[in-house]
């Protein structure tokens, strides 16, 4: 039977542990979308398998001998190796966050580079570092939110509610209870029109974050029903 393979590029999600030595990976690829893999448990004595941790970007070379069968990786090598990410708390709690979201909210085996990109640029620039890196996963939720074709609207022109359901700034509150107001519709404004360059710029105390990610935690639920709730959520409760 002949080995299908093919060269990918990837960003690791999440892993499982298989058996003695083996895992499943939740990798969104640049080719294949978001697929699961069969890889090695990690880094061998003398060299081998990289240690695949959330967010990890790899190339790999993707094997299998039947269409119905997990794709295993093979040749895998790190990319672009982590700077700062797993030293830097802040940093490595909102990579495990961010990771999380992604694996719940795109769907699996539907490629799109534009997105691929997207997040591979994100990670850089938060492995890199900049000021107020403690609210990259606020600006990482909006803008992955367009990518998945949901993205809120940044067209304010003075108006006063945000309705998530309909994802547009109204001036009245809507009948129903998704709608932000007050301080947390100037937050949400500024959220959904950031920059990595500008992500310093709001100030919120803890309890105003905190809100802002129930809020669009929420407004992802309202968008992909069967979203669920978010386990990495209590990680960022300190930033």
């Amino acid at each position: 039977m002949i080995m299908r393979e093919e060269k990918e590029e990837g960003i690791v999600l999440s892993t499982v542990k298989y058996g003695e030595s083996g895992i499943v990976a939740d990798i969104l690829t640049r080719g294949s979308g978001r697929k699961g893999y069969m890889a090695s448990a990690g880094r061998k004595r003398g060299g081998g398998q990289p240690i695949l941790m959330p967010l990890t970007t790899v190339d790999f070379v993707g094997r299998r001998r039947r269409e119905n069968q997990m794709s295993r990786m093979g040749d895998v090598r790190l990319s672009r190796p982590f700077r700062t990410i797993p030293f830097n708390p802040v940093r490595r709690a909102e990579a495990f966050f961010i990771a999380e979201l992604m694996s719940r909210a795109i769907p699996p085996e539907i490629p799109d580079p534009d997105l691929f990109d997207f997040a591979s640029q994100a990670i850089g620039a938060l492995d890199d570092g900049m000021e107020g890196d403690y609210n990259f996963h606020l600006y990482f939720m909006m803008r992955l939110a367009e990518h998945l074709g949901f993205g809120a609207d940044t067209s304010r022109d003075g108006r006063g509610f945000f309705d998530m359901a309909g994802g547009t700034w109204v001036e009245s509150l809507p009948p129903h209870p998704d709608a932000v107001g007050g301080r947390m519709a100037d937050i949400w404004h500024w959220a959904s029109t950031t920059t990595t360059g500008r992500l310093a710029e709001m100030e919120m105390n803890r309890s105003e974050r905190q809100e802002l990610i129930r809020l669009m935690t929420r407004y992802y639920k309202i968008h992909q029903p069967g979203f669920g709730d978010m386990a990495s959520q209590q990680i960022l409760a300190m930033l």
